[in-house]
């Protein structure tokens, strides 16, 4: 038999892949439970608390002058001139009293009685329903 070369005859050969496909399960293995405390604790809170006070001295002084002589300021202190009219020939001023008021300042330690209070987690583990290998434990 003669063969023909432009007809060639076809051989089929199967070809065979394998394919593989991942599937995902969540499965809990662990809970947890926070719940939060409120904790509170006395302290003792310091500090500096200034007090001031004022000393008066009068001082007496008796020297003329023509009108009433206006608060001045030396240093620390505030001076206050004190006048009377006195009825002489001539109506005269005279300073007859200074009165001085002099500033101190003192600083006292001072102990105030307080609380704070602070908030804190606690972070309990659970026991689940499933094993690790995502088999359920109740059968």
């Amino acid at each position: 038999m003669q063969r023909n070369p432009a007809v060639t005859p076809v051989e089929a050969i199967p070809i065979v892949e394998e394919k593989l496909h991942v599937t995902k399960q969540a499965v809990e293995t662990d809970r947890v439970r926070v719940t939060t405390q409120v904790e509170e604790r006395p302290v003792v809170l310091e500090t500096a608390l200034e007090r001031q006070e004022l000393d008066v001295e009068r001082r007496t002084v008796n020297h003329l002058v023509f009108e009433a002589p206006p608060p001045r300021q030396e240093g620390d202190c505030l001076i206050l001139s004190v006048v009377e009219e006195r009825a002489v020939v001539v109506k005269q001023l005279f300073v007859i009293e200074e009165v001085i008021v002099r500033r101190r300042s003192f600083i006292e330690p001072v102990e105030i009685p307080g609380s704070v209070r602070a908030t804190r987690a606690v972070v309990e583990h659970l026991p689940t329903d499933t094993d690790p290998q995502g088999a359920d434990a109740r059968g």
